[in-house]
């Protein structure tokens, strides 16, 4: 017969791999972005856009970087500082990139600003959850 710390054991084990699953995605989106990142620097610098680029390929790969160094964490206070720094570098990204956006001269990097976005809410979700623990 089952004790009545069952159903609380189920919800927490339900939970744990709702984050798991959320830190696979978020590690899968961010190396994507990263990808497509420097396939954007790559036309940028062919455009002779070299200083907008170099600071999109910095910020845009360290998402992912800051990422995994979060998920490698020793401390859930490590956890949430990695995650913190990759959401201050999914922000700056966002910000290089819709100038490009802005600017006549630059390629479209809607695709790419949609990609941020959804990496945003899915960090804020994530750093909402530990820090709620």
């Amino acid at each position: 017969m089952g004790t009545i710390n069952e159903p609380l054991k189920a919800k927490k084990q339900k939970k744990l791999l709702m984050e798991r699953t959320e830190e696979t995605l978020i590690a899968q989106l961010s190396f994507e972005l990263a990808i497509d990142i420097i396939r954007y620097v790559d036309v940028l610098e062919l455009g002779n856009k070299t200083l907008l680029a170099a600071q999109l390929f910095k910020t845009g790969t360290s998402i992912c970087r800051h990422i995994r160094t979060a998920q490698k964490g020793e401390s859930e206070q490590e956890y949430v500082e990695g995650m913190n720094a990759a959401m201050s570098s999914v922000e700056e990204t966002d910000y290089y990139l819709l100038l490009c956006q802005k600017s006549f001269s630059y390629p479209d990097p809607t695709n790419l600003i949609d990609k941020t976005i959804r990496i945003k809410k899915l960090l804020a979700k994530i750093i909402s959850t530990v820090k709620i623990r």
